[in-house]
């Protein structure tokens, strides 16, 4: 795919373009395109066993673009993007650019062996592997009240509308500071109604999904297809989840593993001390100013462990291991 996308940018006559863009630092910590390799980002899970795709073998074989600014210039091929992007949604007509841009998930490395990609997308796992229940002695019982309250309002059809989708002209929407600095004082959906505003729908640089993420099971409406998530007849956002999600989220490492203070100060340390020196060295391995060999990156390896990678790995599995024995019982 990489290969023909050049084609394609240097038949457009393109002065500068990326078949491949990913982070500065060379990798994806959620990971996306290393999920591919048959490894995770930073923590993942495999068989119960805990690791960390910085260290690991497989970690040899990842790959560098930088500037991100292409993205939004029409001379990107692949990168890590959002519902907001697909589709027509980054159309600049007035300068004569329009973009068809579609999801995919991480291939799969069959050439060395991988024959799927990791379950290590986040989203969508949050609810099955990130929720759950917590007990706080700060809520008295005025504050009670008000939150019963707000789940009430939340949960009826108007509350999980304005939820979901952000305020209508009648809400106040013009009232609200973010939505006057945005332009859209008419609010982001028409009122009593699961239809986006003229201006919502017509895909503006705002984003209408900055509106709409969901954090309450149940809290969320089927709201109405935005004409620019079409395409023949397929909606795109819809699609989209189901490609992401793919590979579903098996060797996610789960938000909610919880530390001790003892094990949260220790991780804290050693994992600042590890991050630094691994997010210096793989740009410089990737854009060559230190020289890739099996032999350098050996010593990467080696230099990971001296910053306490083993001790990282230690803390991390007997943390998921309780994690784990709570959730069976």
């Amino acid at each position: 795919m990489l290969p023909l996308m050049k084609q394609y940018f240097e038949a457009a006559n393109m002065a500068e373009y990326g078949c491949l863009i990913i982070p500065a630092v060379g990798y994806f910590s959620t990971g996306e395109l290393m999920s591919g390799f048959g490894i995770g980002g930073l923590q993942y899970v495999e068989d119960g066993i805990v690791k960390y795709g910085l260290s690991q073998d497989a970690f040899y074989y990842m790959f560098f673009l930088p500037n991100v600014a292409l993205t939004y210039g029409g001379a990107a091929g692949v990168w890590y993007g959002i519902k907001d992007q697909i589709a027509d949604g980054m159309d600049i007509p007035e300068y004569n650019l329009f973009m068809d841009v579609e999801p995919i998930s991480s291939p799969a490395n069959t050439a060395g062996g991988v024959q799927k990609s990791l379950g290590v997308y986040l989203d969508s796992g949050r609810a099955s592997n990130n929720s759950g229940w917590a007990i706080s002695t700060a809520c008295n019982e005025e504050k009670l009240h008000r939150l019963l309250a707000a789940f009430d309002y939340l949960y009826s059809q108007e509350g999980s509308n304005t939820r979901s989708m952000g305020l209508s002209a009648e809400q106040g929407a013009a009232d609200v500071a973010s939505y006057v600095e945005k332009g859209i004082t008419n609010g982001t959906r028409e009122n009593g109604t699961k239809t986006w505003t003229e201006e919502m729908d017509n895909c503006a640089d705002y984003g209408v999904y900055a509106f709409c993420a969901n954090r309450m099971p149940g809290v969320v409406v089927d709201y109405e297809t935005r004409t620019c998530d079409l395409k023949d007849g397929v909606d795109l956002a819809v699609l989209a989840d189901k490609v992401w999600t793919a590979n579903g989220n098996d060797n996610v490492y789960p938000l909610t593993v919880g530390f001790t203070p003892e094990e949260t100060a220790e991780l804290n340390r050693l994992e600042a001390a590890i991050w630094d020196y691994a997010d210096s060295m793989i740009p410089k391995f990737i854009m060559g100013r230190e020289e890739l060999t099996e032999e350098s990156f050996a010593a990467y390896q080696a230099q990971l462990e001296s910053l306490g990678m083993a001790r990282v790995l230690e803390i991390r599995q007997a943390a998921y291991d309780r994690y784990i024995e709570k959730a069976n019982k």
